[in-house]
C-alpha cells in the first residue's frame, strides 16, 4: 500500500483540504473543541510537565475524576503530539491527524477487498470528506472514534481470511485505542456493524455461524479488557454523576435527525450555514433543528456518490471468487438504511417502542443524530466499487448502462428544474418552501441558499451524465480518474463550507475579564450566571467566531476553565459531574438571588459574573467585565463566602437531601460558621453536639497540589473541617496519620471530624477502581499475547 502513488495522493488531498489550519495561521475552534477539548488537553500538558499526574482535575464543577475519566481521553497514545510541537500548532495537528487516520483506514480496508488503488482512492475521499464525518470535527467524541471504524474491520476482515495472528493482534489494538480516544458511541457503532460483516462475508475457511459470533466476542472481550484502565472506574464515576437530572427520554429524543434534513444528502449546504451569530442570518432551517446549531452540521454525500452506492448495491457479481460480492453489498445497504433510519430517532413511529425495550439506550447513544456516522463506510465502500465496475474498459454489456445515463440524466433535469425555479419563480417557490418546511422566515437567504445549492447539484450530476454518456461510446482508462476528480471536487466544494475557523490568538490571547478574575480570585472559586436570551453581540462581522471569542471573553459557562479559572455550578459538558453539584446547579436557575448566595458561598465562590445589578449584603461590585453586546455584565465578590477550607463547630443535623437543601437556601445559612450534616452519618452523632458556639482556629495548607492537600488545623475546641470540594468516592483524609471518616456536608461537599489540639490533616485522591483496572488491563494485555500464540488452534 505504500507504494502505491493513490494512497499518497490521498494522504495530500486531505492535507490540501485542511490547509488553513495546518499552515495558514487559523485554527479549528468549534463548540466542544474550545469549551471542552482545548482546555481539557492544555490542562493535561501542564500537569504533567509540572511533574503532576492530574488524577483529579479541579477547575470543572467544583471538581471531577481527569485520569480515570475516559471522556477525557487521557491515556490515549496520541496524546504525545502535544508533547513533540508546540501547543496550538498540536491542537490543529491532532484534528488533522484523525482526518488522516480515517483516509488511511478507509483505503486499507477497499485495498483488503481486492478494490483497485483509485477505486481505494475514492472510498478514502468520501469517507473522510462527506458531510458527516466533516461535521465530526466539533465532536470530539466521534472524530477520534471514527478513523478506527475501518481500521478494526480491515484487520478483522484479514484475520478471519488469511488466520494470521498479527492481523488478530492489531485488531485488538485499534479497538483498544478507539475505546481510549473518547467515548463510547463509536466503539458501538463499530462493533455491532463488525459483527453484522462477519456473519454476512463468506470466508473461504467455512467457519460456521457460531463460531464466528464466538470469535467476534472474544476479541470485544479483549479490546474491554485492555480498556479496563478506564472502562472499570466509568461505572464508578457514572453511578456518582449527574445523569439522572440531564439525560431523559425528552432530551435524548431531541437530538433527533429530522426527516426533512435527508435532503442534505444530495444537495450541498441545503439549509444553509451555521456559521452565523444569528441563526435566521445564515440557517433557515432552524426550526427543523430544535437547537442550534444541530449536532451534525451537515450529511451530505451528493447525487453522484448515492447513485454510485445504489448502483454498486444492485450490480449482479463478476466471478465466484470476487472479494465484495453481491451478499456482502446488500449487507453494506442494509446497514447504511438502518443507521441512516435510526438518526431520525423520535420521527419513527416506533422509537417510543424501542426506547422503552432497549435498557440505557440514552446511555449507549447520546443522541440518534450521530447515527448517521455509521452509514459512511458501507457508502464510499459500495461507490468505490460502482465506480471500478462503470469505468472498466470492457465492462458488462448489460441493461445497467442504459439505465445508469438515464437515472443520470434525470437527476441532473430535475435539479436543473429546482434551480431555474427558485431564479424565476421565486415567490411561488418560497410559498411552497415556508408551508413544507415549517414557517420560513427570511426569504432572501433561503433563496440565494437554495439557488446556490441546486447550480452545484446540477453542475456536478451534468458533468457525471456528460462522463457516462462520453464513456459509452468510447471507453478508455483515464474515465475512472476523471470520474474520481468529478467526485473529489463536489464533495471539496460542499465540504468547504462545513468547518470554520479562526486565527489562532482565538486561544493565545488572554481576555481581560480572565485577567481581572486570576488577579482577584485567590484560593476560591468563580461562577458565572447563564446569560440571558435577549443578548445581541455587536461583532465585526457575522461569523460564529465573534459569538465563540464573546464568550470567552466573558467567561460564560464554564469557559475560565481555558485560563484556569476553577469554576463551579455551571453546564456539566460530558454528564459526568458529581450528581449533588449538578442538582444544585439545577436548582440556581429557579432560585433568587437571595437563595443561591448560601449555595454559592458553601462552594467557595468569592468572584460572581452576572448581567444583574445585585444590592445584596456582603456582595460588592469590583467591576465591569468590558464586552461587545447590548448588555452590561459586572464582576462580584461574595464576602459571605467560606474558603476552600473552613473549620467549623456548629453542625446542623438534617435527615434529608431535601431538608438539607431546603436549610441550605436560607439566606441567614453561614457556611463560615455552620456546616449541614447528615443524621445517617454515625461519626455526627459520636463526635460533637450540633450546637456549639465556635472559637477562632489556626488553619494553614501546608501544600496542595492536583491529587492532595496537606493543612495544619490547630484548635482549642473539636469541631468540621469543611472542604468545599464535592463529597467524592476515592478521596481519602488522615488525622495524625490515622484514617479519619469523611462526612457529606451542605449536601454535596466534604466535613472531616477534627478533635481539639494541633493536628495534621491530609487528603488525597486515590481512585482505587483505577488501579484495580489497570492490573485488569494488564492481564488482558497479557492474556491477547497467550491468545495470539495459539490463534491457529483456535481458527481451524
Amino acid at each position: 500500500m505504500g507504494k502505491e502513488k493513490e494512497f499518497w495522493l490521498l494522504l495530500l488531498l486531505i492535507t490540501c483540504f485542511f490547509f488553513r489550519p495546518l499552515f495558514g495561521g487559523e485554527t479549528f475552534y468549534f463548540r466542544d473543541l474550545y469549551l471542552h477539548t482545548y482546555p481539557d488537553k492544555q490542562f493535561f500538558v501542564n500537569s504533567l510537565r509540572s511533574a503532576q499526574v492530574p488524577l483529579w482535575n479541579s477547575f470543572l464543577l467544583g471538581g471531577e475524576p481527569y485520569i480515570n475519566n475516559i471522556s477525557t481521553s487521557a491515556l490515549y497514545p496520541l496524546n504525545l503530539l502535544f508533547f513533540i510541537f508546540p501547543f496550538i500548532h498540536a491542537f490543529n495537528i491532532f484534528i488533522v491527524t484523525h482526518f488522516l487516520l480515517a483516509a488511511i483506514g478507509a483505503y486499507f480496508f477497499a485495498r483488503t477487498l481486492a478494490l483497485t488503488p483509485l477505486s481505494s482512492f475514492l472510498v478514502g475521499a468520501i469517507y473522510t470528506l462527506c458531510g458527516a464525518m466533516l461535521s465530526s470535527a466539533n465532536l470530539p467524541g466521534l472524530i477520534f472514534d471514527m478513523p478506527y471504524l475501518p481500521l478494526i474491520w480491515a484487520c478483522w476482515h484479514l484475520f478471519l481470511l488469511r488466520r494470521t495472528r498479527r492481523w488478530f493482534v492489531l485488531s485488538v489494538v485499534f479497538g483498544v485505542f478507539q475505546a481510549l480516544a473518547w467515548t463510547h458511541e463509536g466503539n458501538e457503532i463499530t462493533m455491532l456493524s463488525l459483527l453484522g460483516w462477519t456473519l454476512c462475508y463468506p470466508y473461504p475457511h467455512k467457519t460456521s455461524a457460531i463460531r464466528k459470533i464466538l470469535l467476534w466476542l472474544l476479541v470485544t472481550v479483549l479490546i474491554i479488557g485492555c480498556c479496563a484502565i478506564v472502562l472499570v472506574p466509568a461505572i464508578e464515576i457514572v453511578k456518582h454523576s449527574g445523569r439522572q437530572y440531564q439525560l431523559n427520554a425528552e432530551e435524548f429524543a431531541r437530538f433527533s435527525l429530522h426527516p426533512k434534513r435527508l435532503l442534505e444528502l444530495v444537495f450541498p449546504n441545503f439549509f444553509g450555514s451555521v456559521n452565523a451569530i444569528r441563526p435566521r442570518d445564515a440557517y433557515w432551517g432552524w426550526n427543523l433543528v430544535g437547537q442550534y446549531p444541530p449536532i451534525m452540521l451537515n450529511i451530505y454525500f451528493g447525487w453522484i456518490t448515492l447513485t454510485l452506492a445504489c448502483l454498486g448495491a444492485w450490480l449482479p457479481t463478476v466471478s465466484a471468487d470476487e472479494k465484495f460480492s453481491a451478499h456482502v453489498r446488500r449487507y453494506c445497504v442494509m446497514l447504511a438504511l438502518c443507521f441512516l433510519l435510526g438518526s431520525l430517532g423520535n420521527f419513527l413511529p416506533f422509537f417510543s417502542t424501542l426506547y422503552k425495550a432497549i435498557p440505557f439506550l440514552d446511555f449507549l447513544f447520546h443522541s440518534p443524530e450521530k447515527l448517521v456516522i455509521g452509514a459512511i463506510l458501507p457508502i464510499s465502500l459500495l461507490a468505490g466499487y460502482a465506480s471500478e465496475r462503470c469505468c472498466r474498459i470492457y465492462a458488462e454489456k448489460n441493461e445497467w448502462h442504459g439505465r445508469l445515463l438515464w437515472i443520470s440524466w434525470g437527476l441532473t433535469c430535475v435539479s436543473a428544474a429546482l434551480f431555474v425555479s427558485f431564479r424565476r419563480f421565486p415567490q411561488a417557490q418560497f410559498w411552497w418552501l415556508s408551508e413544507f418546511f415549517q414557517r420560513v422566515t427570511d426569504e432572501t437567504i433561503a433563496r440565494q441558499g437554495l439557488a446556490s445549492s441546486f447550480f452545484h447539484a446540477t453542475v456536478m450530476m451534468g458533468l457525471f451524465s456528460l462522463l457516462m454518456l462520453y464513456r459509452k461510446y468510447f471507453p478508455n482508462r483515464w474515465q475512472q480518474l476523471l470520474l474520481v476528480g468529478i467526485i473529489v471536487i463536489d464533495l471539496w466544494g460542499a465540504g468547504a463550507r462545513i468547518n470554520f475557523y479562526a486565527p489562532r490568538d482565538f486561544f493565545t490571547d488572554i481576555p481581560k475579564a480572565a485577567k481581572l478574575v486570576k488577579h482577584a480570585i485567590g484560593d476560591s472559586r468563580l461562577f458565572v450566571a447563564d446569560v440571558p436570551s435577549n443578548s445581541s453581540l455587536k461583532a465585526p462581522s457575522n461569523e460564529m467566531m465573534w459569538l465563540s471569542r464573546w464568550s470567552l471573553e466573558t467567561l460564560s459557562g464554564y469557559s475560565g476553565y481555558m485560563y484556569g479559572i476553577p469554576v463551579i455550578f455551571h453546564d456539566d459538558a460530558n454528564n459526568l459531574g458529581q450528581k449533588y453539584i449538578v442538582q444544585l446547579h439545577q436548582m440556581l436557575k429557579q432560585f433568587a438571588w437571595s437563595q443561591r448566595i448560601p449555595i454559592l458561598s458553601s462552594g467557595a465562590v468569592s468572584l460572581m459574573i452576572t448581567h444583574e445589578n445585585l444590592t445584596l449584603p456582603g456582595i460588592e461590585k469590583i467591576a465591569e467585565i468590558p464586552n461587545d453586546s447590548n448588555l452590561r455584565f459586572f464582576l462580584y465578590r461574595n464576602t459571605r463566602a467560606a474558603s476552600r477550607t473552613t473549620f467549623v463547630t456548629q453542625a446542623q443535623i438534617v435527615q434529608s437531601d431535601d431538608a438539607a437543601l431546603a436549610r441550605l437556601t436560607q439566606p441567614d445559612f453561614d457556611p463560615r460558621t455552620a456546616v449541614i450534616l447528615f443524621d445517617e452519618d454515625v461519626a455526627v452523632k459520636r463526635f460533637i453536639s450540633p450546637q456549639q458556639p465556635m472559637r477562632p482556629a489556626d488553619i494553614h495548607i501546608e501544600r496542595r497540589s492536583v491529587n492532595s492537600m496537606t493543612v495544619n488545623v490547630s484548635t482549642t475546641q473539636p469541631g468540621y473541617l469543611v472542604l468545599s470540594e464535592p463529597f467524592y468516592p476515592g478521596w481519602e483524609a488522615t488525622v495524625d496519620g490515622k484514617p479519619a471518616p469523611q462526612l457529606r456536608a451542605n449536601l454535596a461537599f466534604t466535613a472531616i471530624p477534627i478533635p481539639a489540639g494541633e493536628h495534621i490533616v491530609t487528603r488525597q485522591y486515590v481512585p482505587r477502581l483505577f488501579y484495580d483496572g489497570a492490573w485488569v488491563s494488564l492481564g488482558f494485555c497479557i492474556l491477547t499475547v497467550l491468545i495470539t500464540r495459539k490463534i491457529h488452534t483456535l481458527t481451524p
